[in-house]
């Protein structure tokens, strides 16, 4: 149970920082330094997400 929230949890971060990103995108440019840096944390929320789905298939 605790895993789920987990999971949970973290594609509530994921959908925030692509909300931001694309926020940031909108505003700067999709170039820009801050909107690169949106992109690059969300790629990792979503490797941690991916991770997650294949550790649970070995539980």
């Amino acid at each position: 149970m605790k895993y789920e929230r987990l999971k949970t949890k973290l594609l509530e971060k994921i959908n925030l920082k692509r909300e931001e990103m694309i926020e940031t995108a909108t505003r700067e440019g999709y170039t820009s330094e801050t909107a690169v840096k949106c992109s690059q944390d969300l790629d990792m929320l979503l490797n941690e997400y991916q991770q997650m789905i294949i550790d649970e298939e070995y539980l």
